[in-house]
This record gives C-alpha cells, sequence and structure tokens, in this order.
C-alpha cells in the first residue's frame, strides 16, 4: 500500500469515526437529557400538587379553628397545623432538591456533547491534514 493510499485510508476511518460519534453517541446523550427534561416536568407536577394540597389543607385548618369551641381544640389544630407544614415544606426542598441534581446532570450531558463536538473537530482537522499531505505527494 502506498502512502497515497495509506493516507486515504486513514480519512475513510476518520469519516466513518466522525458519523460514529454523531449517529450513535451524541444521539444517545440527546436522548438522556429528553429524559431528563422529562423527570423534571414530572417533578414540577409533584411540587404544584404539593401546593395545591396546602392550599386545601389551609383552608381545612381555617375552618377548624374557627369551628373549635375549646383553646385545647384550637392549640391542637394550630399544632397539627405546624406539623402539616413542615412535613409540606421538607417534601418541597427534596423535590427542589431533585430538580437541582436533574438540572446538573442535563448541564453535565451537555458538557459530553461539546467535548464529543471537540473530538469531531479535531478529527475534521486531521482529516484536512492528510488531504494536505496526499496534495504535497
Amino acid at each position: 500500500m502506498s502512502q497515497k493510499e495509506h493516507l486515504k485510508y486513514q480519512i475513510e476511518n476518520l469519516k466513518r469515526e466522525i458519523e460514529a460519534i454523531k449517529k450513535n453517541q451524541i444521539e444517545a446523550i440527546k436522548k438522556d437529557i429528553e429524559q431528563e427534561k422529562r423527570r423534571v416536568n414530572e417533578v414540577k407536577v409533584r411540587i404544584s400538587g404539593l401546593r395545591n394540597r396546602k392550599k386545601e389543607k389551609a383552608n381545612n385548618f381555617r375552618i377548624r379553628l374557627k369551628n373549635a369551641s375549646s383553646s385545647n381544640q384550637k392549640k391542637s389544630i394550630r399544632e397539627a397545623k405546624i406539623r402539616e407544614w413542615d412535613r409540606i415544606r421538607d417534601a418541597l426542598e427534596g423535590h427542589k432538591s431533585d430538580i437541582r441534581k436533574l438540572k446538573e446532570r442535563i448541564k453535565w450531558h451537555k458538557g459530553k456533547i461539546t467535548d464529543l463536538k471537540e473530538r469531531i473537530s479535531y478529527k475534521r482537522n486531521q482529516i484536512s491534514d492528510r488531504r494536505e499531505s496526499i496534495r504535497r505527494l
């Protein structure tokens, strides 16, 4: 195999590698990003549900306090309200933490795509270098 044929062979291999990166790796990462975005939306729906539940509970506690006859009943209702708000707050914080983690994963995936694009650029530069070598032969 002559040097010129060898360089052409290397160019073809580099082209195949570029296509493989584009088709396989980048597409797989894009699917992962879409999956993470769907998870973020699911968590947002859960947060919305918690907020609605809190509104309903607030209304319920307001009615119960209004209808309570003794100060002991009112005290008990207020304590139950505080416990419920703490549970809801903890659940909201957990969901917000989940969203932060998912967004960090999305950023990480986007960084991987950037790295792959840099690899493609490097391989394209190798192709142009080999074409230049062929022209000089």
